[in-house]
Parts: C-alpha cells; structure tokens; sequence
C-alpha cells in the first residue's frame, strides 16, 4: 500500500501521522521507521511524537540514501553494510588510478585533459581534489543517471540527453573503476544496478523484507530522486508507504510556467500563449522542485499503486493579516498581481486587497550590514515578546544563507544585552572547526608544511587550553609572553632554513629563534657591559630585557612548546605513507594537546575521524605516498561539516541555516542575510558534469531551486509573522543594493496586489509606491543614530539598548541640531577620602597641569578611554612610520649622552637583529639617515653637557584651598635632574609645543621655589630645551625671583586640587599656539587645530570631558575670556624668554612629531 497525503498544513500531517500510530501501533518490540531529510526534522518529529504519544521509542529516522542501501541490503544479504561505490570509497580509488591512467599510452589521448590539469603536481593536492570531483559527479550519476554508468559497463559509450564525446575519458574511467573494484575483490552491485534489478529482488524473494518495520512513514521531504521512487514503489506491496507531502497548492500545478520560461518558450513556438498558464506567479517563480517532483509521482502513480489523500487547511473567511492572504493566494493558485497591469489600474486602485496600517505580518527591514541586521533584530525581538505574553522564544526561528558568517553577530549582539532584556537564543548548524577553536587549531597544525608560523597563528595556538595544559602555561602568563613577542619583534617564521624551505629569502631577522635567543641573553647578559661601558652583544644576537626572576620558567615552557612546533613542522613538510599517517596523527594530539573532560570529547571527534580515514583507505586499498596537504584537506572536509543540529528546538530563539525541510511551523519566521548574490546560494557547476552540459530530467537536483523551494516552504511555514533583512545600503558610500531576486519577486507581489486604506483611489502606480515605502524599513547606518530611538518609520520599533542610547545623548525630549552637548559633569565632584593630602609629587602636579582631561579621567574616575588593542603585526617592518622614527632617534641621543658614540654601523646591525628596521641594504639607508638626522642635536647637547649633572631631592611648603577640605598645608616633593652648570636642560627630537615649554617651565619653577638660597653653589640661573625637526630648534628662559616661583607653585598645587574634583579646559599646546600669535589669527588656528588627526582636540579624553571648547574658542569673545583665564599659566614664559628669536625654536601650530 503507498499512500500520498497531500496538506498545506505540517501540523495537519504530523496529527494524521499520529493517529496513525495511535490506532494501528506496532508491537511493542517492533520498530517503527519515519524517512526524513535532516537531523533537524527527526529532532521535531521526536518531540512531537513525545508530545503525542507519551513517549518517542523505538523509532528510526533513517535519511534516504541509507535507506534505499537497507533495502538493497534485505534484499541482497551478500552486500556490504557499506557500498563499495559510494563517494569516499571510488575517491580513494580514483586517486590511484588516474596517476596510472594517464601515464598509459594506450589511452593517453582520452586523459589528455585530465593529464594536463595534473602537471606540477609534486604535493597531490590537484590529483587529491579532482578524485574527490569525479567521485562526486559519479556518486549524482548512480542516483540521477544510472543508465548511463549500466550502458558504460556494458561498453556502450553513447547515452542519452548528453554528448560523451566532450568528455570521452569518463566512460573509459568508470570501466576502470569497476575493473579496480573487481580486483580488490568488491562487490560491483553498485545502486544503478541494484535498481535494475529491484523489481525481480522483491518478486522472487518479498520474505527478506519481513524483518524491516511493516510500514514507513516519509515525512518532511520535499522531493526525492526518481530512483528512490522506484523503490519506495516496489516495496509498497510488501510494507505500507505512508508519505506525507507538504503541498502548497490545492490544485494541481504541476503545468504552471514562470514568466521567465514562459518568454523562453514564446520565442521558440509563439502560437502556444493559450496552452502556458502563470498560475501564482511566486509558486511559478519559486516551486520548480516541488512541481517536478509531482509530476513524477502523477507519471507514476498511473499504475493505481499510489492513492491521494487530501487535507488541506482553509483559510479563515474575515480579518486575514497580509501573510495569511498571500498564503491563500499560493494555495488557491489565485494571480493577485495581473490585476495591476490591467486598464483600470491607471485611474484607481480599488482592486487591490487592503491591508491594514497596523499590519506587522509581513516585514522588510534593509540595513547597511550583517552586524545592524542582527541588532535591529534584536531590538524587534523584544518588542515582540513585549507585546504578547504568548510569544515564547521557542516560538521564533531564524535563518540565514551561512549561519557561520552571521554567528559572530549574533553572539556578539544577544550575549552583550544588559540585564533584563537577555534574549535565550541557540545557533545551529554552525560548522565544527569555526565553533569549536580546539578542532579548528588541530587542522592548522596540520598545515604546519606549508605554515609560515605567524605570530598571530601561534598565539591563537596559545589561547586553545588544552595546548596551554600540555605545555603548563596558565592562561594569566598570555599577557606577559605577548608582551615578550613584542618586545623581540617575533613576526613570522622559525628561523632562516624555514622561510628558504618557504621559497623565500634566508634571514633570521623578526623570526621566532631569533627573538628567543634575545630573550635568552637578554636574560643572562646586560644591556651595558659594566667593565667596557658598551652594548653587549653575542654572534649577532642583541639582549632584549624583557624576561626577569621566575619568569625564566615560562619562557623554558614556551620554548618547550616551539621545539614541539619546530619538530612537527620538519614531519609536515614530507610525503609519508598511510601507516606513517595513522600512526603519526595520535601522537600529535598527544604532544601538544592535555585535554580535559570537554576536550576529551572534542579531540575523540579527530580520534574517529582517524579511525574513518584508516576504514577508508583500507576499503580502497590505498597504501601510496600522501602529502600533508591532502591529509590537512581530508581532514578539514569532515571536522569541517556542520554540527550543532542538537540545538535546535531546545527552547531558546532557534538560528540555523536555510537548509531542505526547514519548513517545520514556527509563529514567527525570521530570514536574515536575504542579499542579491547571497541569495540564491551560488554553486559553481563542475565543467565536466556531463548532467550539467546535458539535457535535464525531472527530479533532477539544482541549488538555485532548491534555495527556491527552501524560500516558499518558509513563507508558507510562518503561522503569524515573516521577517526578512538584507543589505540594503553599502556601508561606505551608502549606495543602494539590491535584495535577493525572491526578496524582490515578493515585494513586487505584495505591492502590485495591497494598498494602504487610504491609497484606494490613486492609480495602482501611486498606491504601489507608496505600498513600497511603507512595506521596507531603512535601518540607519549606527545603532547610536537618534533616528532608533526616535523612528519616523511607521513599521520601525525603538531600540532598548541603553549603552546606545546613553551614546545618542537622547535624554532631552527634543533634537535641537544647534544645542551644547550634554555636559560632561553636572557639579563637581568631592575629594576622595583616601586621597593623601599632605603630600603631592611634582610630577603629579605637573601629569594635572599638561593633560588635564587624562588626568581627570585616569586619577579620579580610574577610567582610561584608550583601547588597549595591542594589534601585533606578521610582517617584518619594510619602512618606518612617524612614531618609530621618533623612537630610534631618541635612543640614538640617549645613547650619545650616556658617551656612546653613534656608530652608524653598530646601531644599524643592532636594530636589525632586534627587528626594529629593515633588512640588508635598506635597513642600513635608514640607519644613516637616523644618525644624520640627530647628529646636530647631539653636537648641540654635548656642548651644555660638559660639567656634571646635579641632582637632589627638593621640597617645599605650600597652603592651598582645597575643595571640601579647606586651606591646608601641603609638602610638595620632587627631583633635581638635568641640571647642568645651573642650567636646565629638556630635549627632544621632534617640534617643541606649548606643552613641553611648559613642562620646561614647571621644572625650573620648582627648583627655583625649593632654592631657599642656603646653598650659593646651587643657584640655578635658567632653562634651556632642544628640539629638532629638519633643524635644530632651541629655546631658553631665565629663572624667575624665588618669590614669584613660590607663589606659582602655590597656584599650581590649588589648581592641581581642582583636577581632583573636575576636568579642567586648559589645553598648553593651543593657549601657547594662540598667545604667540596675532588675534587676527586665532579663528584660522583653532579651524586648524580642529582638522587635525592628531593634537589636544583629537585627543580621546578632550572630546568627551570638554566637547564644547572647540565652538566656544570659534567666539571671539569666549576666547578673550578663556585666554584671560589661563594667560597666568603660560605668560610668565614668554616673560622670562631669553631666545635670540623667541619664534625660532617653536612650532606655532603646534607640530607633530
């Protein structure tokens, strides 16, 4: 018996199924079989029937394949459990033979192709890859075209709906296969000829298909292929077929024509317009696989074998919502949209159904990237389940195109919602080795041959824990090695023989034995030879200080772990046989992995991924050479397959890919990532597919249909609410992109057949534009725009994430583009009660006066806005950018002042073994330009150097107000440093600014102010401070009266205590800019100062502790007031300035470095 239900409902069949097993149950040791097409669907049905039923035992959800194999199996009970021509087993095969067969001069002109595409294959790869295609394009021909392998055998190269003649090897390859496979003493019943012989198995011997279940039930498939409806019908005399059809279309459309077929046919035969019926055109678009698939159960069922039952689900006669009416229109097969192409379509638009402005049914949301897909997801989620208290998350599925592209967002936004708007949520068929970093660092490993061992490869090596354990690393000791990658400038390769066996260049510069020896000496040596008062340095190796004490045991283990690497990386880079391979791939997981209890179930996936491996090449009695490549290959395909399944319909928020038989009924169906080239899926077709080249059959099997059909099982599987995204806009220029063809196709349909109420009377055009305007919702480009929290949208919801919020500043009822930013504190805040008073540093002191802002932020709030992303580059450096430059210079001086020479040689052959410049020539153009460019500097400096350097601890008293506290005595502390003949001395090798003029100033005040005049031999007379920048640049002060340097230090400390309470608006390198020059100036230097990448404006903490200063200095009259306020702080340098040109040594704009 074979009975076809036909419904439009998966509920409907699910209840037929289960009455079914209800009121004919089987024994209760008996098995009950139910063919499904994904893991996903078997996981429903066994809550269903649990739910039904009481219990779910007992019960196979076999996958078709398996099946049909069983069912040869009963019937022939010689055959192995495993064909010996299924795609594993001819890969492996093939990738013997071909090397055989295209050597062979008998047949060289056949493989001619073939032998072409596998030159310059000294890894395999290329043979490894093309075996695994051709097994492929077999394995679809056994399902698809089994006459065509049944004729080959038989020596008959010519089949039909194809021409051989474009790929005449293949014929001649297949007998080869079957001739191996003979030979290695395989069975040859391969599915093709098993299916020729089906009918005579179960008519001579019906008995061996007793020990099956007495009845299958099929549930949840969309199509099968031609050759699995054969045998389904050749037993259904001996066990009952129940199959159950989710149909969309009561009617029969198995004759309907897509506009696009329809235009096909016309130019070919233009008289056959009465004889091609549309039908609806989104089940004509989009149902190819559907209505090939009833036609051929219709073609075959004319032997009266197959008996319909029907039952479908009307819909309800009033207050259908958009999504209903289009879901009756499917299955009424009723046109909605011819209509607006009609004469009265030009004067109103009353024909068209009206939908309700409320209507939320259908719902099109366009945004500019995956990430504010997910967020405006998010934001609808809550309102959703806000809004009924019905709703559940496990009422809501999700599905994207590539569930791996979009997992990251979706952890990202669902994991990072405050408290109380957590929304559950579970991310299924996710890839193993993307989801798992364990699995995804053993493939890497693998690769370790062709690996150039980054840096930032072996750290994601180092984050995996099990690796960590193996090697006694704790996970609080990543910090400190990162920091020793850093510091010894590791980049990429193991040392010079590496990057040769590479094909690049021998340098042991930035690779990893080169860094570590650094570490190693800088570990055992000085920086400074004591005796000689020179670099110390060993065979071309530099000491980089960065390992002390105890820490000496974790850089044992990581060289520990990269001897593990180096060892492994030298059994990678060779060919070696399978016993090699199954021997060698256990004991890597043993050397570098110490897994825990999770782990241990991790790496015992890689345990019986080996174990396949070695049952597969056994069956193709592979025992060759194999290259790492193809091992690391093999292995990333099956550790690679999706997984995950098991978190489907577990209650939270279901996200999963769009994959066959997803059309399981859900309230609210959500579809992500619905862009144009996305959407379809694109699959390449394989040139030599002579199914692809050929004529097609029906039931036969396309991406793009199947993405099609997987579309319109999503629309009808939504009970209340579909919701689709998809890129809408380009994030850089914001330019408009398309959606997915189907996307478009559905909104052409809803816009061409609804109107708004009020839209009834205008032409179709008109209501159709404003249809489209209210059906699509533009996302804006942030989640901080004001535009989510106060949406013009009608269809929009209003964002609930208060970090966001509290970043669009939306806290005033209104949006006035011209008010002052909110200000950054409402009143000052108190002195913190553990603040110790009664000493300060001067370095303190001055940290306050030179960055205000940053210091309010660090010291008081203990908040540092600057992201610590240290970004460790894997290149080693080919040019050197402002920062660096800077920093070589100013080691180059310190080194001349300490009296070492700047050897242009010695501190080019230094930098480069520590990494810090380029290689060979150019490191060493570098080099000179470096000492050239500070060589006047250093003369300069040298020259003030010549008496000894002083130095003291100083100290004063001073009162001050202090807030909350009141006047107060308070010791000040500092040093005296770079004092020389009573000067003092500052240098730098870039611009000189207002702030370090400044810092020169502070200085010298201190020390003038601590100076009681009990000491006559240290009076200090003055400053000086040297700057270079394509010139020598100097300036120089005279100290001030000891009076005058007490009472500024007495208003420095005041005003050092109000940075305790409050950020302050001083900014030294724009007041010192403004002062030197005209007022006439000022509004163009402030404009300046505010397009500059870099400088007090740009900097982090200015622009959010005083976001108004820019605009206030625009005004003249704020700025006059802000200059008088803070000329105190800087005037008195401009005083006591004793330069022959006061302008000559500063930068009026305030430089760079």
């Amino acid at each position: 018996m074979f009975r076809l239900y036909h419904s439009n409902d998966l509920d409907v069949l699910k209840g037929i199924m289960l009455a079914l097993m209800r009121e004919q149950p089987p024994s209760p040791l008996a098995r009950e079989a139910i063919l499904v097409q994904s893991q996903g669907m078997a996981h429903w049905l066994k809550l269903q029937l649990a739910d039904g039923l009481g219990i779910a035992a007992q019960v196979d959800f076999p996958l078709p394949s398996s099946y049909v194999w069983t069912v040869f199996n009963q019937l022939k009970p010689e055959l192995p459990e495993r064909s010996h021509f299924d795609k594993q087993a001819m890969a492996w095969k093939l990738m013997r033979l071909l090397p055989v067969l295209v050597s062979d001069p008998e047949h060289g002109d056949l493989f001619a192709p073939v032998k072409h595409y596998l030159e310059h294959d000294e890894q395999g790869i290329k043979c490894y890859q093309l075996a695994h295609k051709i097994a492929d394009v077999f394995d679809q021909y056994l399902v698809y075209r089994p006459d065509w392998l049944l004729a080959w055998e038989r020596g008959d190269d010519k089949v039909d709906d194809t021409d051989v003649s474009s790929q005449p090897w293949q014929p001649h390859l297949w007998r080869a296969l079957v001739a191996d496979s003979k030979v290695l003493g395989n069975s040859l019943d391969h599915r093709a000829r098993l299916l020729e012989q089906l009918s005579d198995l179960v008519g001579q011997h019906p008995e061996r298909l007793a020990s099956m279940p007495k009845r299958l039930f099929v549930f949840g498939l969309a199509a099968l292929p031609g050759s699995y409806w054969q045998v389904l019908n050749a037993i259904s005399d001996h066990i009952d077929v129940h199959f159950f059809l989710l149909n969309p279309c009561r009617n029969f459309w198995g004759d309907i024509v897509d506009d696009r077929r329809q235009a096909r046919i016309l130019r070919q035969q233009p008289k056959a317009a009465e004889y091609l019926e549309r039908g609806n055109p989104l089940l004509a678009s989009w149902g190819r696989l559907g209505r090939d698939f009833l036609t051929l159960v219709h073609d075959g069922a004319e032997d009266g074998r197959v008996t319909d039952v029907e039952a479908w689900v009307d819909p309800a006669a009033t207050g259908l919502t958009m999504l209903k009416q289009v879901q009756a229109d499917i299955l009424e097969l009723f046109d909605r949209q011819a209509l607006a192409y009609g004469e009265e379509a030009l004067t109103h638009s009353q024909f068209k159904q009206v939908v309700a402005a409320n209507d939320t049914s259908v719902q099109f949301v366009a945004g500019h990237s995956a990430l504010r897909e997910v967020q405006r997801l998010h934001d609808q989620l809550l309102a959703w389940l806000s809004a009924d208290a019905t709703l559940h998350p496990r009422d809501i599925v999700v599905m994207v195109p590539d569930i791996d592209l979009y997992a990251p967002y979706i952890d990202a936004v669902f994991a990072s919602a405050p408290e109380g708007q957590r929304i559950p949520w579970a991310i299924a068929d996710q890839s193993m080795v993307s989801e798992n970093p364990l699995l995804d660092s053993v493939i890497s490993l693998m690769g370790l041959a062709d690996s150039r061992l980054l840096l930032t490869d072996v750290q994601d090596w180092l984050d995996v824990a099990a690796i960590r354990r193996r090697f006694d690393i704790d996970e609080s000791e990543l910090d400190t090695l990162r920091d020793w990658f850093e510091r010894a400038q590791i980049r990429w390769g193991l040392d010079g023989n590496h990057r040769q066996q590479l094909g690049l260049p021998n340098f042991e510069q930035n690779s990893w034995r080169k860094g570590l020896r650094q570490l190693l000496l800088g570990l055992m040596l000085p920086d400074i030879n004591s005796t000689s008062g020179e670099a110390t340095h060993w065979q071309g190796d530099w000491p980089v200080s960065a390992v002390e004490g105890n820490a000496a045991e974790l850089l044992g283990k990581l060289l520990s772990f990269v001897d593990a690497l180096e060892n492994w990386q030298h059994f990678f880079s060779q060919s070696h046989n399978v016993d090699e391979w199954l021997s060698a791939l256990p004991r890597l997981l043993n050397d570098l992995y110490l897994p825990d209890l999770d782990d241990t179930m991790t790496l015992q996936r890689v345990r019986d991924a080996i174990e396949r491996w070695r049952q597969e090449l056994a069956d193709a009695a592979y025992d060759g050479d194999l290259p790492a490549a193809v091992i690391k290959t093999w292995f990333n395909e099956q550790l690679g397959q999706q997984g995950g399944w098991q978190r489907f319909l577990t209650g939270p928020v279901n996200f999963c890919t769009l994959m066959p038989m997803r059309s399981i009924p859900f309230k609210i169906v959500c579809m992500l990532g619905m862009n144009d080239q996305d959407y379809p899926r694109q699959v390449t077709p394989i040139g030599f597919d002579l199914m692809v080249s050929g004529k097609s059959r029906r039931g036969d099997r396309s991406r793009r249909d199947d993405d099609r059909y997987l579309f319109l099982e999503a629309l009808c599987s939504a009970q209340e609410k579909l919701y689709i995204s998809y890129r809408g806009r380009d994030s850089r220029e914001n330019s408009e992109l398309q959606p997915s063809v189907l996307v478009s196709e559905l909104i052409d349909y809803i816009c061409d057949g609804f109107c708004l109420a009020d839209c009834t009377d205008l032409p179709a055009r008109k209501s159709r534009e404003q249809m489209h305007n209210w059906l699509i919702e533009e996302l804006p480009l942030q989640p901080f725009s004001s535009a989510v929290y106060q949406p013009t949208h009608p269809r929009s919801v209003m964002s609930h994430h208060p970090l966001w919020a509290a970043v669009a500043n939306v806290g005033a009822q209104t949006v006035d583009a011209n008010r002052a930013a909110q200000a950054f504190l409402t009143a000052p805040l108190n002195i913190p009660v553990d603040l110790d008073t009664r000493t300060v540093a001067w370095k303190d002191i001055k940290e306050a006066l030179l960055k205000p802002s940053a210091f309010f932020l660090r010291r008081r709030l203990k908040a540092d806005l600057n992201l610590y992303w240290q970004e460790h580059t894997n290149e080693e450096p080919f040019n050197l950018d402002g920062l660096e430059r800077y920093k070589l210079r100013n080691q180059l001086v310190d080194q001349a002042l300490a009296g070492h020479d700047a050897n242009v040689f010695e501190f080019t052959e230094q930098q480069q073994a520590l990494g810090h410049l380029p290689v060979n020539n150019i490191g060493q153009v570098h080099g000179e330009g470096l000492v050239d460019d500070v060589a006047e500097l250093i003369e300069a400096l040298q020259s003030h150097l010549a008496a000894p350097a002083e130095s003291r601890s100083l100290s004063i008293e001073c009162e001050a107000l202090i807030p909350n506290v009141g006047l107060s005595t308070t010791t000040i502390e500092g040093e005296l440093q770079q004092v020389f003949a009573g000067r003092l001395l500052h240098y730098r090798v870039g611009d000189i600014r207002g702030s370090h003029l400044l810092s020169l100033w502070l200085d010298l005040v201190f020390i003038v102010a601590c100076d009681d005049g009990s000491d006559a031999g240290s009076t200090i007379t003055g400053a000086d401070i040297f700057g270079y920048s394509k010139k020598l640049l100097e300036h120089h002060v005279r100290a001030p009266s000891h009076a005058d340097a007490v009472a500024y230090v007495q208003q420095c400390l005041a005003l050092y205590w109000q940075h305790w309470c409050e950020p302050s608006d001083q900014l030294p390198d724009i007041l010192w800019t403004l002062l030197k020059n005209d007022e006439e100036k000022h509004d163009k230097i402030i404009v300046e100062q505010l397009n500059r990448d870099i400088g007090e404006f740009a900097q982090i903490e200015s622009q959010r502790c005083l976001p108004d200063l820019p605009r206030q200095l625009l005004d003249d009259e704020l700025r006059a007031s802000w200059l008088d306020k803070w000329q105190w702080l800087m005037s008195p340098i401009q005083a006591h300035d004793t330069s022959a040109d006061s302008d000559s040594g500063f930068d009026k704009n305030g430089g760079d470095l």
